[in-house]
């Protein structure tokens, strides 16, 4: 097909296709318009009148906001008159479209219209599809996008117009009274001047939920298209031949038969396999008059893949479902065989597109979701597809309609859901953890296309928005400057909302980045859209140093002046880190003199009492110090810093800055501390530092070292954290070979995916693209397996799952996996309680001093306690209460027993541990505890010492209400309220010490840290019995560890269905020859 694209067009394609990218418009962009091109005619002849006229429409000020749709009947050129439009439409129009159409599978309902839509939509806003948007919302967040983008399109002075042939086609309108059709869609008033396009036979049926006063009842909106003669004649040609074939040579009956099944997309090659016979024989069929049926289409990737067959028009394929009849059975169980054979491979590479792709898809258009979610859950499919796209969206696109039709079902398969939820959120577990500089690695050695296709997975914005930044300074050093404008955009878009809400600092990145490439105008443009002054002044003394590094003094000049207009005085939090850019500035600009007048500003701010406080503002400080070379003051703003985490990233920005220019002085900041991991890390970098400046002697005396240092660190993931570190260094310093063992014999316990993309950078300086290309891999593969501490708090709640069902190897082995101190510490409290109820006390003891954070360690030991005390051992009870090493938990749990034996010297000795408490309304709380157990126990004595000692400690406190704070006070005088004036009875004492204990002013505050995600975050917590539907529904929108509760209370069986599913995961292999396929090869160029 020949011809220039004069507007700008955006088709987004089905979410079956291919993820490959060959624009810079998002992937859906690309595969959209493929499949347009697989409809459109090579030439379109006699049709200059028709052009001419939707031309018109769409640019006419007089049809703003108006429909129009062509009629015609089958075969008169509806199809090809409206795909060549939409592929050549005229200048400054912006189209989106849809072909209701049975020719291509998956391409003729509501879902299909509402998926593409979606895509075409958020690529011309060149933003991402948002990750929690539900089947519920998509529709409306739809049309909320048309009219965004027809609003955005009027502002630049553009038009807009949604191009939708074969609405008659409309296989969502069944006549049955919860059917719901595309027409529907449409909306009543298209907004912000928008036109509509509608193309379908004469005089259809509107669909019954179309609103009476819709602009498709209405008559004067039809416009008769004229039959195109040549598509006349062609119709008596194909359906001749059609018919022919049905009675044909079986060749000729498999060909029609096969790919009518299919729904078209099948190679000759696929052909051949599936009928048995050879290649050349299929061609020359297909090239013979029996082939005028049948056109040739680019592949889903046109550079790499062969073309594919299809039936050359949409009524032929409608004609040849009917004719075929109960014949088209059989073809669609040979695809089906065909794909069980490759399933029973586990998918190798010679796996055809075909069953990557559009099999799926045709699976969807005949209802069959048993087999849907086979695909949406096959492993190795999932790995292969993976391979050969770089990305998951094709498989989450998958899951996602799987997902839905089964949730259309009167009753949902909760079991499919469940499947279908574990494996959704295992991909994005999978992703949530790739390093935001790898899609720059793979677009440094060529890979732009799985780059592209990574990002489009990143789920967090800000990581997304770092990608999309340093990608873009990749591809444009490849030369392809309109494809990383492109991107920078996409970055734009992305950060502008995170403005408003979250922070300004990735805005202010993209500013940076627009201004790194010189266009200082559009970075000002952006800096505008900062909300917050001070933050704003940040982003104008970043410009001000790239316009002072490109050498515009008087904008560098400007903007300064501006950035320190922004900053008020009592702005003190955020006055600091802009002074201290403001000063990087002005000695950027050769203005030393004003650079340290504005940090002995800063340092001043820091100095003062009252902003002690401000230990992050102190190291940015530190940092513009240490870039302009004042060391002495970096190191002394440095200490300010805290905490120790926060101190120490001061230093190594320190260390890094100055070591270049300053190495003696470098050195000895890093010799300053005696902590092996500290100092393997200070020399790390300071090796790394040195060996780019040339000083190589100096950077192998440091990496020997801190290889030595690493070495002596006895924890062994500190230990292979630290070697990584100096794997990067290795590789700085020309080691690659080295750098790449050290690496490889530490990434697994390290899990570091960022240092191997660092070791492939310096593999791509060194021109070693294969090494790069191998160490970006391994990257790609060490973060997909790795679990970040979200992930692994929420997998708690599997955990306590697991216990309850008493099957703690299962559970316990997860527990040991977690990284994260908390997490794990909330998963042995739930296996200690689990084996607790199972009647385990020695394990759950064991559990119990697994728990390394105090706060969780209260609640199982105390009901350990009670578990122990149960049998009638007190004496071991009252071991386990006094292991706790936290005062209040060791006073809870001696008080328990106190109570449970009747122990009068136990209660005297938590009565000494509440002495030691400093503060008076500490010791209250504690001893209202105490008091109810004294007085419950009838220890007459001991309670009333316990009642005077309190009343004596709330008098102090009420009579001396200044010296304390207010809340402290209203606690002293509950007590001095609640508690009798003089003892009478016991009961009365305990009563009274049990109201203080429920007092909202009194309250107890619980010790325990509350690991597991917020009940809030998850409906079916705050639903007594949910039903089925409700489950479903959360499968499909919630992470499965909040919905496993409902359904293990539904059915024990559910929980074998997820070790099943668990099991299976953690049993996935590679497919066979992965990663061999062309995606992932780098180009030489």
């Amino acid at each position: 097909m020949s011809g220039t694209v004069a507007g700008s067009v955006v088709q987004v394609g089905s979410l079956h296709g291919n993820v490959y990218l060959n624009t810079n418009a998002s992937p859906g962009g690309v595969h959209y318009l493929a499949q347009v091109e697989r409809i459109a005619p090579a030439d379109l002849i006699d049709r200059d009148a028709e052009l001419a006229e939707l031309a018109d429409f769409c640019t006419s000020p007089a049809t703003e906001g108006r429909y129009t749709w062509w009629r015609a009947d089958a075969w008169a050129g509806k199809s090809a008159l409206l795909s060549w439009f939409v592929l050549h439409p005229p200048p400054n129009v912006n189209l989106v479209s849809f072909f209701i159409t049975a020719r291509l599978a998956g391409q003729s309902d509501r879902h299909a219209f509402v998926e593409n839509l979606l895509d075409q939509l958020l690529a011309l806003l060149k933003e991402p599809l948002p990750a929690q948007l539900t089947e519920s919302t998509r529709e409306a967040h739809l049309l909320g996008l048309l009219a965004e983008v027809a609003q955005r399109c009027r502002n630049r002075g553009e038009h807009f117009a949604l191009v939708l042939d074969g609405l008659d086609e409309d296989h969502g309108v069944d006549g049955t009274p919860d059917a719901h059709s595309i027409a529907a869609l449409l909306p009543v008033v298209p907004p912000a001047g928008m036109r509509v396009i509608v193309a379908s036979r004469p005089n259809p049926p509107i669909p019954d939920d179309v609103p009476d006063h819709h602009p498709l009842r209405t008559s004067a909106i039809v416009r008769r298209l004229s039959p195109s003669p040549k598509a006349h004649a062609l119709r008596h040609v194909m359906e001749r031949d059609l018919k022919r074939l049905l009675t044909g040579t079986p060749v000729e009956q498999d060909l029609l038969g096969l790919l009518t099944a299919a729904g078209g997309g099948l190679t000759t090659s696929d052909l051949a396999e599936l009928s048995g016979i050879s290649q050349w024989e299929i061609e020359d069929h297909l090239r013979t008059t029996a082939g005028r049926s049948f056109v040739r289409r680019p592949g889903l990737r046109p550079a790499d893949s062969p073309d594919v067959h299809l039936l050359a028009h949409e009524q032929l394929q409608l004609t040849a479902v009917e004719m075929l009849g109960p014949r088209l059975r059989a073809y669609r169980s040979r695809l089906h065989r065909w794909a069980e054979g490759y399933r029973d491979r586990r998918w190798p590479l010679s796996t055809p597109e075909y069953l990557l792709r559009s099999y799926f898809t045709m699976l969807a258009a005949t209802g069959d979701v048993d087999r849907m979610v086979a695909c949406a859950t096959d492993l190795h499919r999932r790995s292969r597809a993976l391979a050969l796209t770089g990305g998951d969206a094709a498989t989450l696109a998958e899951i996602r309609e799987a997902q839905d039709l089964v949730l259309a079902r009167p009753r949902p398969d909760l079991t499919s859901l469940l499947r279908l939820a574990i494996h959704r959120n295992d991909i994005y577990q999978r992703n949530s953890r790739i390093p935001s500089t790898l899609p720059a690695g793979w677009a440094r050695v060529g890979a732009i296309d799985r780059a592209e296709c990574i990002i489009d997975a990143m789920r967090d914005p800000v990581d997304r928005i770092q990608a999309l930044l340093s990608t873009a300074d990749a591809v444009r050093a490849r030369g392809e400057a309109e494809r990383a404008g492109g991107l920078l955009q996409q970055a734009e878009v992305l950060a502008r909302p995170l403005s408003q809400f979250v922070s300004a600092a990735p805005l202010r990145a993209v500013a940076t980045a627009f201004s790194a490439i010189g266009d200082h105008d559009r970075a000002e443009q952006i800096t505008q859209l900062v909300r917050n002054k001070p933050e704003r002044a940040l982003a104008m003394a970043s410009l001000a140093v790239r316009a002072a590094e490109a050498g515009d003094v008087e904008r560098a000049a400007n903007l300064l002046d501006a950035a320190l207009a922004l900053i008020r005085p009592d702005q003190i939090g955020w006055r600091v880190p802009a002074l201290a850019a403001i000063a990087i500035a002005a000695a950027k600009m050769g203005d030393l003199d004003h650079a340290y007048r504005l940090l002995d500003e800063a340092e001043a701010l820091l100095l003062s009492d009252e902003q002690r406080v401000f230990g992050l503002e102190a190291g940015e400080a530190a940092r513009g110090a240490a870039i302009i070379g004042d060391v002495d003051r970096a190191l002394r703003l440095a200490h300010m810093v805290g905490p120790v985490d926060n101190h120490e990233r001061c230093l190594l920005w320190i260390i890094e800055i100055i070591a270049a220019t300053e190495a003696d002085r470098a050195e000895a900041v890093v010799r300053s501390t005696a902590d092996g991991p500290r100092l393997s890390a200070r020399l790390a970098v300071m090796a790394r530092v040195v060996a780019a400046s040339g000083d190589r002697i100096r950077a192998s005396r440091l990496i020997a070292e801190a290889e030595r240092v690493a070495r002596d660190i006895a924890d062994a993931a500190v230990r292979s954290d630290a070697m990584m570190a100096v794997a990067v260094a290795v590789a700085s310093a020309g080691g690659l070979g080295r750098a790449g063992a050290i690496a490889r014999a530490n990434v697994v316990l390290s899990r570091d995916a960022d240092a191997l993309v660092s070791l492939a950078a310096s593999a791509l300086d060194a021109d070693d693209v294969e090494q790069a290309s191998e160490l970006l891999a391994l990257a790609e593969e060490v973060a997909r397996a790795d679990i970040g501490p979200e992930d692994e708090k929420r997998s708690v709640l599997w955990i306590r799952t697991m216990a309850d069902f008493s099957d703690f190897p299962r559970a316990e082995s997860l527990a040991r996996s977690l990284r994260d101190r908390t997490a794990r510490s909330a998963a042995w409290a739930a296996i200690a309680e689990g084996a607790i109820g199972a009647g385990m006390l020695d394990y759950a003891e064991r559990a119990v001093r697994a728990i390394e954070e105090v706060a969780v360690q209260r609640r199982p030991r105390l009901e350990l306690i009670r578990a122990v005390m149960a049998t009638g051992d007190f004496i071991r009870a009252e071991m386990i209460a006094r292991t706790a090493t936290d005062s209040t938990h060791r006073i809870d749990a001696l008080t328990l027993v106190a109570e449970a034996a009747r122990r009068g010297d136990l209660i005297d000795q938590v009565h000494e541990i509440v002495g030691a408490f400093s503060g008076p309304v500490e010791r209250l709380e504690m001893l209202a505890g105490v008091l109810e157990v004294a007085a419950n126990i009838g220890d007459r004595a001991r309670a009333i010492d316990l009642f005077h000692n309190m009343r004596t400690l709330a008098h102090a406190v009420v009579d001396n209400a200044s010296d304390h704070p207010w809340g402290n006070t209203v606690k002293a005088h509950n007590v001095l309220l609640i508690l009798p004036r003089r003892v009478r009875s016991l009961t009365e004492l305990a009563e009274a010490a049990a109201r203080l204990k429920r007092n909202p002013a009194f309250l107890f505050q619980d010790s325990d840290t509350r690991v597991l995600p917020s009940p809030s975050t998850y409906r079916s917590e705050i639903i007594d019995r949910p039903s089925e539907r409700v489950i479903a529904r959360n499968l499909t929108e919630l992470h499965w560890c909040h919905v496993v509760e409902d359904l293990v209370m539904l059915s024990s069986d559910f929980y074998r269905v997820i070790t099943e599913e668990l099991d299976r995961l953690a049993d996935q292999g590679p497919p066979p020859d992965y990663p061999s396929s062309e995606a992932d090869r780098p180009s030489s160029s």
